[in-house]
């Protein structure tokens, strides 16, 4: 499982504009890590620049697994919409991600994560047959079927109702405890940062830079995450969380 450590990182978008500057954070591995604050933040960049997608103008963040270093680590990345290609069956959206793998083992890598995301009969359908929840279950798929050694998902329920935003979170705290991988996921939602975490960073900005105003750690047995969400929305340990995110300005 995989460490990552980011190490004094500045990113800048322009002379006038720095978003991190002097930016550290280590995640753990099979930690599940979520970066908390509102929009513009710079959440998303933070992801990206885990990926590789944007390089940060100094500093380094680098990878480790046993303690030994690597540079490529797999990442999975769910967005905050599906993106899925409509003129596409699921199992084509999901089977893209599988290169140099040979057809029959993909067909087969295929099949067993739609059933871990609870669509095992959904493979010939078409994203328009499915219902935004489920298109959503293909992307944690096509994230997960690579088995990855990082998963980052980007507010990937901000777009459902409550009610299926629920039932997915609920169930992806299952999934994660099938695949063995440190996660790392963005929301500004108070409720859910603290119900699929087990460490929440409460990022702010002064003027455009991003800082660390505080890191939460979740008092939390698993087990009491798995109880339903309209139970567990009343537990006192998380009522508690929530009350320090809500005070987090």
């Amino acid at each position: 499982m995989t460490q990552i450590n980011i190490e004094n990182i500045d990113k800048t978008f322009s002379k006038n504009v720095a978003l991190f500057r002097k930016f550290s954070l280590e995640i753990l591995p099979n930690e599940r890590l979520c970066l908390f604050g509102p929009s513009g933040c710079g959440k998303t960049t933070l992801l990206n620049l885990l990926t590789g997608i944007i390089k940060p103008n100094s500093g380094d963040i680098s990878f480790s697994s046993n303690g030994n270093d690597f540079l490529t680590p797999k990442i999975g990345y769910v967005f905050q919409e599906p993106r899925l290609i409509p003129w596409w069956t699921v199992e084509k959206n999901i089977s893209i991600v599988l290169k140099n793998v040979d057809p029959k083992m993909a067909n087969l890598l295929v099949k067993r994560i739609l059933k871990l995301v609870l669509l095992p009969n959904y493979g010939k359908r078409y994203p328009s047959q499915i219902s935004g929840g489920e298109q959503q279950r293909v992307s944690i798929a096509r994230a997960l079927v690579i088995k990855p050694d990082i998963l980052l998902l980007d507010e990937p329920f901000s777009h459902l109702d409550e009610f299926t935003a629920t039932q997915l979170r609920y169930d992806l705290i299952k999934v994660l405890e099938k695949i063995k991988t440190t996660t790392i996921f963005t929301t500004h939602n108070p409720l859910e940062a603290t119900y699929l975490a087990n460490r929440i960073v409460v990022l702010a900005k002064n003027k455009s830079t991003t800082a660390i105003k505080k890191i939460i750690k979740i008092q939390m047995d698993v087990r009491q995450k798995k109880d339903l969400y309209r139970e567990f929305i009343f537990n006192d340990s998380m009522k508690k969380t929530v009350r320090k995110l809500f005070a987090k300005y």
